[in-house]
């Protein structure tokens, strides 16, 4: 059998092309067009795609298949209707529309419903030893490089199990040092 998924497509013709709105990590969301095929869809999500349906809508949230074990950084929340979080998407996705059996443009009414939705990028944190995300300041927002190292801090904590204040721990290795040149 042959298992190259690459070569494959999604059933589109590559010259009809594909509004989908594409949701980055630390950033606003951005309409684009796209071939559609399922090379351009690895493209941006950075790998082998899945698909997950959570909303209402006919709309589909194309992500890497292995976005979170392969550590990519947390992207937006996924909340049910009550406001709780229930899932966290890794690394970059899409927002594309569905037809009858394929993924299909993103109509003009949801590309603006799901372009409000995921508008304010958000950070992952961790409260009373929860992971959750929070919507990231607006002053950082035009600085995605600080955001990015504190962002990839606190998700190093969350998986090493050492989510404290990076003050607190400076402090401790501040006393620590003070107290063995004391005893010289």
């Amino acid at each position: 059998m042959n298992y190259d998924y690459d070569g494959q497509e999604t059933g589109r013709k590559k010259t009809e092309g594909m509004k989908v709105l594409i949701v980055e990590p630390l950033k606003e969301p951005y309409l684009k067009t796209i071939s559609g095929d399922l090379r351009s869809l690895q493209n941006i999500v950075g790998g082998h795609i899945d698909a997950t349906y959570p909303f209402k809508d006919p709309v589909a949230i194309v992500l890497n298949d292995e976005g979170k074990i392969n550590g990519m950084m947390p992207n937006r929340g996924l909340y049910d209707d009550k406001g709780n979080l229930y899932d966290i998407v890794a690394g970059t996705f899409l927002i594309a529309g569905l037809t009858e059996d394929d993924f299909g443009t993103l109509s003009e009414e949801l590309s603006a419903k799901y372009m409000e939705k995921f508008k304010v990028p958000e950070m992952p944190v961790r409260i009373n030893g929860q992971m959750a995300m929070v919507p990231m300041p607006e002053q950082m927002r035009g600085k995605t490089a600080q955001a990015e190292k504190d962002s990839a801090r606190v998700e190093m904590e969350f998986k090493t199990g050492q989510c404290r204040n990076s003050r607190t721990n400076q402090n401790r290795k501040i006393r620590k040092r003070s107290r063995a040149n004391e005893g010289r």
